[in-house]
């Protein structure tokens, strides 16, 4: 009995088809992700304003008692931001280098009321005094809804630079 011959062409429209499908998807997916709107940069000049009050070292102050220096290197963070904690862990070793660029840097927590003595007890751990903005009036009134983000200030609480991601010798 004759073998019969296969016709090799029977799946091929199938097969384009599905090829065509995820050409489709991962082409959708790359226009999705290259236009998805991101947060606005802080324009240089904007103030961080002085009214925000934050609860540092058992008493209520506003923002801008913490600016002591012209080149004030404000580090927003919490305990439950993976990028943020592995920042803190760093800042022994990139705490000197901070100071070198004669920065001041100013550590501002943003956990819940609930975790402020957890942040507390991990921030002092790593050589770090932490304000809380507990109500996290600070970001928002700038815009900002991703940390880890630190921001260079002057002694007036004007925005000189912004720096999104986690704090690198690098990026000073």
């Amino acid at each position: 009995m004759p073998r019969k011959k296969k016709k090799s062409f029977r799946f091929w429209p199938q097969v384009i088809v599905g090829a065509l499908g995820l050409v489709a998807v991962f082409l959708s997916i790359f226009f999705l992700v290259k236009n998805a709107p991101t947060e606005p940069e802080i324009s240089p000049g904007v103030h961080i304003g002085k009214t925000t009050l934050l609860s540092y070292q058992g008493k209520d102050v506003l923002a801008s008692e913490l600016l002591s220096s012209e080149k004030n290197l404000l580090i927003f963070w919490a305990t439950w931001c993976g990028p943020c904690v592995d920042e803190i862990k760093k800042m022994p070793q990139l705490l000197p280098k901070i100071k070198a660029k004669g920065y001041t840097p100013v550590f501002i927590n943003y956990d819940s009321p609930e975790n402020k003595v957890i942040a507390e007890n991990f921030a002092k751990e790593f050589g770090v005094e932490s304000a809380f903005d507990l109500r996290g009036e600070i970001l928002f009134n700038l815009g900002i809804s991703s940390l880890p983000v630190s921001i260079l200030v002057d002694k007036s609480g004007k925005v000189l630079r912004t720096f999104r991601g986690e704090m690198r010798e690098s990026r000073l």
